[in-house]
């Protein structure tokens, strides 16, 4: 495996490091590995090698997309057709033709994103009835219930799997089935039907989803023999090396309180129900050297309100005192994190660790943060790992890494977004560095502001702050930590009507213009490299771990 990663070029590994999950992802690096074949006629093996297993795993994070298959029908060769995977495709090209559900599957998605599910419902039952036995159709349901979780949705695919006659695609039939088996934590029928798709040599994404229901279930053991198994045969797979390194190491297992005192710090702005939620789920932890700090960023409904509730309650608790602070006008979010650090009440803790006011924390959420800060004491920031507090197979953030946009004379720092392309099975469920993690939940060091600073208000009101501070701690070579075994619930969705507006829109698109002509493309550069070589270093000291 150390190898491997010792044979691929910087621009390949960079992606390869990033993730090697997610459909648009995969088959990016693909067609790269198939343009490097033209190129490097030493390495041609290697890069058809990976351009066909990478085009064959983007294609099994999504098996009923019609451009998918017909790619991997045209990379199958002269034999291709008459093997069961060439009549598999040809069959699910087929199927997919007959029903053009692209009109209704625009409309669909469009009632999703206002969140309107049960109109959403109806078109989709009335759908089946039209269509009962589609597979065009089973495409939008397992999308419909993937993006919200919603029963309905469930029961419309689980009546699809019946009425379709699987003939030739019995391995898509058990993968789909795995899949919505694994969303309603039935492990054990997952893991059977995982066995079954990827034995068939179809479906190599069955394999560490096997593994991981397994672990599920108690067998540990046979979990690591499996992801072990899938990290020989695919090492370009860097999740699968990184969970099967801490499942090796216990690292999932371990808990430990930052070493030091922690500032819990949450600033709020009219989200009144929201932050009585964040709250609760704060209060339902422990904790044996900390205290919670909550600044009213001039709001207007009943926020003052809900903080004189949990501020009666930590007087009861001598493990979380409690101050507040109350200011008259929102002064955005860069500056309130600020205000807050800065504070002479809170600047004498040894750790910040912010909570968004809709965020919620499990009850160990701290001690894996401290879990993460012994692994990596080095770090500037530690972050978790995020999901749609409704549906937490959504993902909404990861470990993110650098993508920067070829053009030397302006610089643009883009951040990955592989956790948009697939559902939450367990593989990113790692510690490892990265270019920047979330600040719905992350926590720093304090002794730090001093050379790093606190976060820019030139990024206000709000989206941002928190990455471009991150990028500042790159340019020093601390770069952020990803704590990939905390999952943080979100109360903000993604996708959809309340996660985006046209006014947040604006604001989103005016910040990323700031953080683009804010670092030159030397300090771009600086950057990618401190990034890349931190996040190299960690893989080629867990490949040495699995190699053992």
């Amino acid at each position: 495996m150390d190898i491997f990663w010792n044979r691929l070029p910087r621009e390949l590994a960079e992606k390869f490091l990033a993730g090697g999950v997610g459909r648009t992802h995969l088959t990016a690096i693909g067609y790269q590995c198939i343009e490097l074949s033209k190129t490097d006629p030493a390495k041609r093996e290697l890069y058809i090698k990976l351009a066909f297993e990478t085009l064959l795993s983007a294609w099994c994070h999504d098996p009923l997309n019609l451009q998918s298959a017909q790619l991997q029908q045209n990379l199958m060769g002269q034999d291709g057709p008459d093997s069961p995977m060439g009549k598999m495709l040809a069959r699910i090209i087929q199927e997919s033709h007959k029903d053009d559900l692209n009109v209704e599957r625009k409309r669909l998605h469009n009632l999703i994103n206002r969140e309107r599910y049960e109109q959403a419902g109806e078109v989709l039952s009335q759908l089946l009835s039209e269509t009962p036995a589609s597979l065009a159709l089973l495409k939008v349901s397992t999308e419909l219930y993937e993006a919200t979780g919603e029963e309905s949705f469930l029961n419309a695919s689980l009546q699809l799997l019946k009425n379709i006659d699987f003939s030739s695609m019995e391995p898509l039939y058990e993968f789909i089935c795995a899949n919505l088996d694994f969303a309603q934590k039935k492990y054990t029928e997952a893991a059977a039907h995982y066995e079954k798709a990827y034995t068939t040599g179809s479906f190599p994404e069955a394999l560490p989803r096997q593994g991981e229901c397994l672990l599920h279930i108690g067998n540990r053991k046979e979990a690591i023999r499996l992801y072990r198994q899938d990290a020989k045969a695919r090492p370009w797979r860097i999740n699968t090396l990184l969970r099967t390194a801490d499942l090796i190491n216990k690292t999932d297992l371990q808990s430990s309180s930052p070493p030091g005192k922690v500032a819990i710090l949450i600033y709020s702005y009219n989200k009144a129900e929201e932050l009585d939620a964040t709250l609760d789920s704060v209060f339902a932890a422990r904790y044996e050297n900390a205290f919670l700090a909550i600044l009213d960023n001039g709001s207007s409904d009943g926020t003052a309100a809900v903080i004189d509730k949990w501020e009666a309650e930590s007087k009861t608790r001598a493990d979380l005192p409690m101050i507040r602070f109350d200011l008259h006008v929102n002064i955005g979010a860069p500056a309130a994190r600020n205000w807050l650090l800065y504070h002479p009440e809170i600047s004498k803790a040894d750790f910040a660790a912010f909570l968004d006011d809709d965020a919620l924390p499990p009850q160990d959420w701290l001690l894996k943060l401290g879990t993460s800060i012994k692994a990596y004491p080095d770090a500037g920031i530690w972050g978790c790992k995020v999901v749609d507090a409704p549906n937490p197979r959504k993902l909404q953030s990861i470990d993110l890494h650098i993508k920067t946009e070829k053009d030397e004379d302006d610089p643009k720092l883009r951040m990955t977004d592989i956790q948009l392309q697939t559902m939450d099975y367990g593989q990113f469920d790692y510690i490892r560095p990265c270019g920047s993690v979330t600040g719905c939940c992350h926590i720093m060091r304090m002794a730090d502001l001093e050379q790093t600073g606190g976060f820019d208000i030139r990024f206000s009101p709000s989206q941002f702050d928190d990455l471009d501070r991150d990028l500042r701690l790159c340019l020093q070579n601390t770069v952020p930590v990803y704590q990939g075994h905390l999952r943080v619930r979100h109360l903000k969705r993604t996708g959809t009507a309340g996660a985006t507006s046209k006014k947040a829109a604006t604001i989103q698109i005016g910040n990323q213009t700031r953080l683009d002509m804010k670092y030159s493309s030397i300090q771009a550069k600086k950057i990618s490299d401190a990034v890349f070589e931190a996040s190299l270093a960690d893989v080629m000291a867990k490949v040495a771990l699995i190699k053992k």
